[in-house]
């Protein structure tokens, strides 16, 4: 059944043509592929369906209802964002489609419980490899964090040292020595600030 499918949806895309708006090719600024616009003019000639002119979509081009909505592998794509919405799922008619603003430690979580039940995730090619490759990361940054940690630790220590032994410097008793040539520095600016003034 499934290779029917297949089928079908190969013969109808090679049937279905392009829709493109009229005299898309003097319009400049639009881009390549330029977007589908309905005529509207009251003699328009792709409006009427004359013979010629380019093709109308139209609701025999669409998909029936068995095929519509359907992946790759047959299956239905249900977006997933919790645990919770993978109750809901049947695995045999439809897969899991992952947010993109899911977060690694979630979709971890939900790609493992997709693995347990057999639901086949959509998004993601290998499973195992991607969640191999997140754990190294993970651990990875653990220890980059450890290393930083223990960096401004030591540094901290450090810090502490130097300012225990500037203290001690400073608590030391001053010899006879010190205070004499204290003494004569201070005489010393004394004269010059009576010699300015």
């Amino acid at each position: 059944m499934s290779d029917l499918k297949n089928l079908f949806r190969t013969k109808q895309l090679r049937k279905k043509p392009k829709f493109v708006r009229q005299k898309s090719y003097l319009i400049k600024f639009r881009k390549k592929d330029p977007v589908w616009r309905a005529p509207k003019g009251n003699c328009n000639k792709l409006r009427i369906g004359k013979k010629g002119h380019s093709k109308k979509p139209s609701i025999g081009y669409g998909t029936p209802l068995d095929i519509k909505y359907l992946q790759k592998n047959n299956l239905e794509g249900v977006l997933v964002s919790n645990l919770k919405d993978l109750e809901k799922i049947n695995p045999k008619k439809q897969g899991i489609i992952l947010k993109a603003g899911l977060g690694t430690r979630n979709k971890i979580q939900i790609l493992e419980e997709s693995k347990k039940n057999k639901i086949q995730v959509i998004n993601f090619k290998d499973i195992e490899l991607y969640i191999k490759s997140i754990k190294e990361d993970l651990v990875k940054n653990k220890l980059e964090r450890k290393v930083k940690e223990d960096k401004k630790i030591k540094a901290k220590k450090e810090a502490e040292k130097k300012s225990e032994e500037k203290k001690k410097e400073e608590t030391k008793p001053k010899t006879e020595e010190e205070i004499k040539k204290e003494e004569e520095l201070k005489k010393e600016e004394e004269k010059k600030i009576l010699e300015q003034g």
